[in-house]
């Protein structure tokens, strides 16, 4: 899914997942430092400072103070990057709540039990590794 997304918003995978993380940390109020961002893709702090130059440079990502500490910096996503994005997303959306309304109680109850016993097997494997 987030392959077939990024091609319609026209950015690489790894782009694509960092502003989906700023976004929801901007969402938030909190915003997302550049070592959080690196933890939570699995890169290098230079790849990620490549990765927030181009989002940066696009007009996607801005870069503020961080509000305590003076060192550091965080990301936002810019409301640029918010409209642009959401008209993108809404388009690739629709066909998929179409999708989901059609189904019958019965099977989006087996659906739902499916996502939740996923998420639940990778935080197991997430707590053991």
């Amino acid at each position: 899914m987030l392959r077939r997304t990024r091609s319609v918003m026209d950015r690489g995978a790894t782009d694509a997942l960092a502003l989906r993380y700023v976004r929801d940390a901007s969402a938030s109020g909190e915003g997302l430092r550049p070592t959080e961002l690196a933890s939570r893709l699995g890169l290098s702090s230079a790849s990620v400072t490549a990765l927030v130059d181009r989002l940066v440079s696009s007009g996607a990502v801005r870069r503020e103070p961080h509000p305590v500490d003076r060192r550091a910096i965080i990301l936002r996503v810019t409301k640029q990057a918010e409209a642009a994005d959401a008209g993108v997303l809404e388009h690739a959306r629709r066909p998929l709540a179409d999708v989901i309304a059609s189904l019958e109680q019965e099977e989006l109850s087996a659906v739902m039990k499916f996502i939740v016993r996923m998420r639940d097997a990778m935080n197991d494997v997430e707590r053991t590794r």
